[in-house]
């Protein structure tokens, strides 16, 4: 091809390719409609961002973590609006009743009873029921369920390892044990706080299966001799922490175990007065020196055991603390909801709440925290309150009286949302996003 014909070619190409660039560019489009679209891809950066700053968290055991620091990496604000609520279905002549909450990411697992019987009843976030458990046992001291290794487990009058798809019991260790459980990631984690003719009180590992790996604390001769009043268990790292408070016999105080083999790694002869609550490198708990008269909040080293700070003042509940953005927060006698800086163990801030209404149901907690809106979710009374984390200062003040009927406690935060139980049932409310 000459070079005229060449250059004429490269001419009609180059107009043809400058005509299909302009048939593809979109219009631009009216400056109101450039203003809407600016909005909307405001607001989904709004979301993304409110997306990450408030996770949908999961709750899967008593005081959310291993750690037990009662606090939700998710966003509760007010004002809370009711959702649903469930009441767990009688087995005639039988009824039914709830005891406490715990979220996974798809499903919520209930400890109640049937009867007498403990049981665990799954439900969905919209509140279906799924599936039930009935032990046919009849002795329940309240304990939590506890989602782990992908397992729902019961350690109420027997230690009950279930199916968390169909509620199917796997592993039935045998009838007479209570107490807390948890997992290093690994094995489970649990204790047995009174001895009646099953196992003799201890704390130690199992694997997920229920075969038992190791075991300390043992104690118990005779039927019903020995009882440990709270049987508190966190994890520090590789550390099993251990808050036994036994009556009659000795060996109260607290204990830190390696998780993996049980050997002890340190001992403080103390009194425990509440569960634990793990931050960091420390561990915080109520604990009533011996010959004092006033229990005492003591945070101690995680590494050692040694005495970091302690503050006086008498707890309204043998439930742990919270952990929070550099606070240790709990409940004093007259319901006040009091914050200590965390490494200081002075006071930051009092705010003057009721205690909760008078309760039967055994380890019922009071607050939960949500990282994500700053906030603390308080049982006042009758009512719920939020309050800011940073100040105190209350920040909405409520009660779901279209679906609570009854005084409310245990309330966990997790999928944006606040569990509570109210007496019987279960009552879900939607929170605010910041």
């Amino acid at each position: 091809m000459s070079d005229c014909g060449r250059s004429a070619l490269e001419r009609i190409l180059g107009v043809c390719c400058m005509a299909l660039m302009a048939a593809c560019t979109p219009d631009a489009p009216p400056k109101r409609l450039r203003g809407e679209a600016l909005v909307g891809v405001g607001a989904r950066a709004g979301s993304v961002a409110s997306s990450l700053r408030c996770p949908a968290d999961p709750w899967p055991v008593y005081a959310h973590d291993a750690q037990r620091t009662g606090v939700s990496a998710g966003c509760c604000k007010g004002p809370l609006t009711p959702l649903w609520r469930f009441d767990p279905p009688p087995k005639p002549p039988r009824t039914s009743r709830l005891h406490h909450a715990v979220v996974s990411a798809n499903a919520l697992y209930v400890s109640g009873v049937i009867g007498d019987s403990p049981s665990v009843f799954a439900l969905s976030l919209a509140g279906k029921l799924l599936w039930t458990f009935d032990s046919h046992v009849d002795i329940t001291r309240h304990e939590w369920p506890s989602f782990v290794l992908d397992r729902v487990v019961l350690n109420d009058d027997g230690l009950y390892i279930l199916d968390s798809r169909k509620g199917e019991q796997e592993v039935n260790r045998g009838l007479d044990s209570w107490g807390q459980v948890l997992t290093n990631g690994k094995n489970l984690l649990a204790t047995n706080t009174w001895y009646i003719a099953g196992p003799k009180t201890y704390v130690g590992a199992l694997e997920a299966g229920g075969a038992p790996l190791w075991k300390h604390h043992e104690y118990g001769v005779v039927r019903e001799d020995v009882m440990d009043r709270l049987g508190g268990l966190a994890l520090a790292g590789e550390r099993l922490l251990f808050a036994p408070d036994y009556a009659p016999s000795k060996g109260a105080g607290v204990y830190a175990h390696a998780s993996a083999d049980g050997a002890e790694l340190w001992r403080v002869e103390t009194i425990p007065k509440s569960h634990i609550a793990v931050d960091g490198q420390t561990v915080y708990l109520f604990e009533r020196p011996e010959g004092e008269a006033l229990p005492t909040l003591v945070a101690r080293d995680v590494a050692t055991g040694a005495k970091r700070w302690s503050f006086r003042a008498d707890p309204g509940e043998l439930t742990g603390p919270i952990v929070m953005q550099g606070k240790v927060m709990f409940r004093d006698k007259g319901g006040a909801l009091v914050a200590v800086r965390r490494n200081e163990g002075t006071e930051i801030w009092h705010a003057g709440l009721a205690p909760a209404e008078p309760g039967d149901v055994a380890w019922s907690t009071s607050m939960a925290g949500a990282r994500g809106s700053s906030t603390v979710v308080a049982v006042d009374g009758k009512e719920l309150v939020v309050l800011s984390a940073e100040g105190g200062q209350v920040q909405w003040r409520g009660r779901p009286e279209s679906i609570a009927r009854g005084s409310l406690h245990s309330p966990v935060v997790a999928a944006g949302r606040l569990f509570a139980i109210d007496g019987a049932g279960l009552v879900a409310l939607a929170c605010a996003r910041p």
